[in-house]
């Protein structure tokens, strides 16, 4: 019965030990990718849109280092809330001379219309976003106005198409095991 005991008190002193070893252990695996995300300093590009000659819309964004793909999601004066899906939701995945551009004989816009959309961009793996955001086609130039300000985002982001990119897990040695004296 004494042994009973004793092997009782060995695992009621254990086993939340061992739950408070797994969760450090967890931590410090996911630690530097939080930290890693929140010190990168993304300036998010806002698009331009402005009219094709004969018809429809070109979409263009600046260049930055590390950008790796361009997600645009838009109405033509119709709102785009939050991350929900616009009219067009396109991906723009290669640029040419500094600009990622867009263009779309098909999409009727005129001089004064107003694009809302939201804009996701891959950045040296992370998925950095500005929602809620508007600009009004005037002839070949667009007026942008930005009202939200960058916000890091995790890389899987909810949207119409599926994207798969993997992040390097770092491999901790294992923590001591703790032994108590009897």
């Amino acid at each position: 019965s004494l042994l009973f005991f004793s092997l009782f008190l060995g695992f009621l002193v254990s086993t939340p030990l061992f739950f408070l070893q797994m969760l450090v252990q967890q931590t410090l695996t996911i630690l530097p990718l939080i930290l890693g995300a929140l010190s990168q300093d993304v300036n998010v590009p806002d698009p331009s849109f402005s009219l094709l000659p004969g018809g429809g819309l070109r979409v263009e964004v600046e260049d930055v280092s590390g950008l790796s793909e361009v997600d645009l999601h838009f109405s033509v004066n119709k709102p785009v809330a939050g991350v929900s899906v616009g009219d067009y939701n396109i991906i723009i995945r290669s640029s040419t001379d500094g600009v990622w551009s867009y263009e779309d004989p098909a999409i009727e816009a005129k001089a004064g219309d107003t694009i809302n959309y939201w804009i996701l961009v891959i950045v040296n793996g992370g998925g950095y976003q500005h929602t809620d955001q508007s600009a009004t086609v005037s002839g070949g130039e667009t007026t942008t106005t930005t009202t939200t300000t960058t916000t890091p985002k995790p890389t899987t982001t909810p949207r119409p198409t599926t994207t798969t990119s993997t992040t390097p897990a770092s491999t901790l040695p294992p923590l001591p095991q703790l032994q108590f004296e009897q």
